[in-house]
């Protein structure tokens, strides 16, 4: 396996965490450790817009506009985009998880790292990010289902239309999903990143294909994706990543 620095500390860190997460989970128990997980998300997310708004108003102070400046992509902090979508998805279900248990004030931090998880992945201009999270809502609605049917029938009214509220929000906001809605096509520039993507996600299979059961190594993709460049159509010359997390993994 072929290994960059500084990916193998994470792959390291991914190789560890199920046997973290179990000692925590013994030694201070399961709540206290998801407690302290959604916070440490919370407080990346929060960091996250905190870093990209100076750089949206600044933009807009440039002469931009607002509703230019807006499309800049947050990649705050992890330096894409798509990773900046990710993790926030992947924040907001912990983060949720953590507000079931959480005490009054507990589910009000819980509140403001989801709010800055929203922020956080409608701000990285991700279409996936923004349609996960819808995706995301659905299933948490599915499995507390029984605690819906439980609250009163304008609470349950409240809580669809501020969904369909936060939905329409993140759609408005995405040029792309924007004028795909209201128009119903592409923009050259999606039609663009579609073919890049499903470009990606064809060279990944090819990669994987070659190894398929260790794969390349943790940060390996921008190196090994060049040797089947010239066997997909419509890809970049190089890519950090192929956009598509489990195709990635």
């Amino acid at each position: 396996l072929g290994v960059s620095p500084p990916a193998a500390w994470v792959a390291v860190a991914l190789c560890l965490a199920p046997f973290a997460w179990r000692w925590l989970a013994a030694e201070l128990g399961r709540e206290r450790v998801l407690h302290g997980l959604a916070l440490a998300a919370g407080i990346v997310l929060l960091a996250s817009v905190l870093a990209w708004w100076p750089q949206v108003s600044a933009r807009a102070a440039d002469g931009a506009g607002w509703r230019e400046a807006l499309n800049l992509r947050n990649d705050q902090p992890f330096g894409h985009s798509t990773y900046t979508a990710a993790f926030a998805v992947m924040a907001l279900g912990v983060i949720a998880a953590a507000a079931v248990t959480a005490s009054g004030g507990g589910r009000g931090l819980a509140v403001l790292g989801g709010l800055a998880a929203l922020a956080a992945v409608v701000g990285s201009g991700s279409r996936a990010g923004i349609l996960a999270a819808a995706v995301g809502g659905g299933v948490a609605a599915l499995v507390a289902l029984p605690l819906l049917r439980s609250l009163a029938p304008w609470q349950r009214a409240a809580l669809l239309v501020l969904a369909l509220a936060l939905l329409g929000l993140g759609i408005a906001a995405n040029p792309r999903l924007r004028t795909r809605v209201m128009e119903g096509r592409w923009t050259a520039e999606a039609r663009e990143s579609n073919a890049q993507r499903s470009a990606m996600a064809h060279g990944a299979l090819l990669l994987g294909a070659e190894r398929p059961w260790l794969g390349w190594g943790p940060g390996m993709v921008p190196h090994v994706f060049p040797s089947v460049r010239a066997r997909v159509g419509g890809a970049v010359d190089d890519v950090l990543q192929v956009h598509h997390s489990p195709l990635h993994a």
